[in-house]
This record gives C-alpha cells, structure tokens and sequence, in this order.
C-alpha cells in the first residue's frame, strides 16, 4: 500500500513539472526548458556596423538577447520607411533612397521587447569629372571633349597665365588661379567624388598680327645694263 502511495505521488509531481515547463509566462515572451525552469527573454539589441550606407549598398543587422542563454526566440524586423531602405527578416538592409531611416526588431508576442537603431542613407558618390569653362584674361576657351583652346591677343606675355576654371568634380589639379606656363600645352585632371579622373589639355596661342603695310625700297634709282640692284623688302608691323 505505501509503495503505491509512493508511486502515485511522483506521476503526480512529473505531471506538474511537465505543465509549469509547457506554458508561456503572462508577458507572453519567448521561453525555453532547461532543467525544468523557463529561461525569460528580458531583452534584446539591435546592431549596426555602420552609421551611414550609400544608396544602392547593403549592410546587414545584427542582434543578441538578453540573457544569452534564453535560447531561440522568434522576432520581426521592420523598417520605418522602406522607400529609404528595406530590410529583410534576416537583417539585410538596402540603401534605396536618400534620406533618415530606422530599423525596429520586437519579439513576437510581446512588442515590448524590442529595440530600435538609425542609418542615415546617403546618394551614391557622383561620377562628374568636367571642366565646364575655362577662362584666361577674360578670354573664354572653347572646350570640344578634353581638348580646351584658348587664343589671345598677339603679344599677349603667355608664360605665367592664371586661368579660371570651372568644374563639376570634387578637385582639380593644378588649382584654378594658379599660374602656368602655357608656351606648351598644360594638363588638367578632374577627379570625381567616387575617385573617377578625367584629363583635359588647355592649349593657348597667340592672334596673328595683321599685315598692314609692305615697303619695297631700292638702293637706288637707276641701273646700268648688267648690274644688280638690291631691293629691299619690310612688313609693317615686321613680327607679321
């Protein structure tokens, strides 16, 4: 009779054991057994490796739960404004627009276990790289693909000009405003945000001086049969 008291109580403490480890605690989060007692998420962070993510590129979240060893727990990841970036439940996040977002992952069946960080997305680096004008002593060069040509006034003293020049990159090399010597041509190389580079060749030259005059002048006014006379030749201006 007391063996079978005996055995009746322990089926009746396994069954209780087995019901306490079985239900979900009143906050409704996510659970584990071990060794007969629930292991409670208390809390979970959300991580990103990166502040600022360029449109177009990807990063992906990641998380931990409090405590580490609560085991596996079901969660949701949602963006606030998925026409800035998406997000994937597997936390991969891709820049779509510029612009703020954030990112908010909660436990299923108790959202107040959740956290939630912010990304800042930001345009995809410009591949400009022109010269869109160039100017020299007031002079605007033609510009006809890479190739900018100038042309001064005859005279003009060429070998310390300061051009202007007027881009749409990010730097250019030599700076504008500096002096350079164009007795031969100079290159200029435009660097784009995203590091792409483009060289343009300024070439200067020099108006032709008009003709205005030629002089024909002989040595003398007259000539015996069989001798030379000399003739001599100028322009005006003589550098023509």
């Amino acid at each position: 009779m007391k063996t079978l008291a005996k055995w009746a109580f322990y089926m009746v403490l396994t069954l209780n054991l087995f019901l306490s480890c079985s239900k979900d605690n009143d906050g409704g989060a996510i659970v584990r057994e071990e060794q007969g007692q629930e292991v409670e998420v208390t809390g979970i962070d959300l991580i990103a490796d990166v502040a600022t993510l360029q449109v177009g590129n990807t990063t992906r979240l990641g998380v931990t739960v409090e405590p580490a060893d609560a085991g596996d727990v079901e969660m949701t990841l949602s963006s606030s404004d998925e026409n800035i970036a998406t997000v994937d439940q597997a936390g991969l996040v891709t820049g779509i627009t510029p612009g703020e977002v954030s990112f908010t992952i909660a436990v299923e069946g108790n959202l107040e276990i959740s956290d939630t960080v912010e990304l800042q997305v930001t345009a995809e680096p410009s591949n400009t790289n022109d010269i869109n004008s160039f100017i020299v002593n007031g002079v605007e060069g033609g510009i006809e693909g890479t190739d900018i040509d100038v042309t001064l006034p005859a005279g003009t003293d060429i070998t310390a000009l300061e051009p202007i020049a007027v881009h749409n990159g990010i730097s250019l090399d030599p700076d504008s405003g500096t002096a350079q010597d164009f007795t031969a041509p100079v290159v200029y190389t435009v660097t784009a945000e995203n590091g792409d580079t483009r060289e343009f060749t300024a070439t200067v030259t020099l108006e032709e001086i008009p003709l205005q005059a030629i002089t024909l002048q002989a040595e003398g006014t007259s000539v015996e049969v069989g001798s030379a006379l000399q003739l001599d030749l100028s322009f005006d201006p003589v550098d023509t």
